[in-house]
């Protein structure tokens, strides 16, 4: 009888076992929704890891081991991951750090990190502190802190000194205090929205947004934060705020968008614009219940489009009409105060 001889095969090189090959990576199928994490290379002598990397548990780590610098994303996600320990050597994150849908009660550890590509941390529901990431110099890209509900007060990432995209905190609903970002003084786009927030006072040394802004649910205490702002370079949106006079945007000169102030309840009087000089676009007075004096605006020197004044049951028409013929803008003006 003849007998075949079953050759054993190298296949090394299709392997999914990083081990095996210095050079091979592995992907998973497009179809799994969960889990699109890619294998690393080996690590070289610098501690350098390629590719991105899901966390779905605390066994996934051991495709971090040795790494000091990781050049694509690290995905923390759901409740089965309970440390973060395994990221202490690491310094720099070319991609995407995203701390999401876990059950951590604190984010400490991660003040190795210098370098981020983008910061999430969204959507972790027993989240109370993020003190922990304090070494982080550059933010190339995004900075996003949402929707964690029992989270008190963001107090760390205190040596960020810009965020060239996205700067948003916002949906923390008893977020009380943003005391960290001490070093901030620049941000891509910015919006803050948080119901119980009552300090802003790590925003003190912001003083310019080059895209847009949007600043919400903000009263006269907690609008403070944003005393050094002198520039936004978008639109910017003051909506649904608490504050009577807009006091905290002391400093501020020049809009190159839009400037929208509409359904802030008890605001009376917009003194706290006194400086601003420039309005690149429309200026928007909408739904301001309580607004009876708009003579804080009476230092701007131009608007590059119409005035509308929409709403405000209180602000005499007539005060509209005057700021219009000074800045020799069209105005748009319906259902405010018929005063003689």
């Amino acid at each position: 009888m003849t007998r075949l001889l079953l050759l054993p095969l190298i296949v090394g090189c299709l392997s999914r076992d990083p081990t095996i090959s210095s050079t091979a990576t592995w992907t998973n199928p497009a179809n799994d929704p969960w889990n699109t994490a890619t294998w690393p290379t080996s690590t070289t002598d610098t501690g350098v890891c390629q590719g991105g990397f899901d966390i779905r548990s605390d066994a996934d780590y051991a495709l971090l081991t040795d790494c000091v610098e990781i050049a694509g994303t690290v995905d923390i996600w759901g409740p089965a991951v309970t440390t973060l320990a395994p990221l202490e050597n690491v310094e720099v994150i070319g991609g995407s750090l995203r701390v999401s849908g876990t059950g951590f009660v604190r984010i400490d550890g991660l003040d190795g990190i210098r370098q981020l590509g983008s910061l999430d941390i969204s959507h972790n529901d027993s989240l109370i502190d993020i003190g922990g990431i304090n070494g982080v110099v550059t933010v190339e890209h995004d900075l996003y802190i949402l929707s964690n509900p029992v989270l008190l007060e963001v107090d760390g990432l205190g040596t960020v000194e810009s965020v060239d995209g996205a700067f948003s905190i916002s949906g923390n609903g008893a977020l009380t205090a943003i005391t960290g970002f001490g070093s901030l003084g620049v941000v891509g786009e910015a919006v803050v929205s948080n119901a119980a927030l009552q300090d802003t006072s790590g925003l003190s040394g912001l003083t310019q947004v080059t895209a847009s802004a949007s600043l919400s649910k903000l009263n006269d205490y907690s609008i403070e934060g944003f005393s050094a702002l002198q520039s936004v370079g978008g639109d910017l949106e003051l909506s649904w705020n608490l504050t009577t006079r807009l006091g905290g945007l002391r400093s501020l000169q020049s809009v190159n968008g839009d400037l929208t102030v509409d359904y802030n309840e008890w605001l009376v009087n917009v003194d706290g614009l006194a400086a601003l000089r420039t309005i690149g676009g429309a200026l928007v007075l909408e739904q301001n219940p309580l607004l009876n004096d708009i003579s804080g605006l009476d230092g701007l020197e131009s608007i590059g489009d119409v005035l509308l004044v929409i709403d405000n049951p209180e602000l005499c028409e007539s005060e509209a009409d005057d700021l219009g013929l000074a800045l020799d803008v069209g105005v748009i003006a319906l259902r405010n105060k018929s005063c003689l």
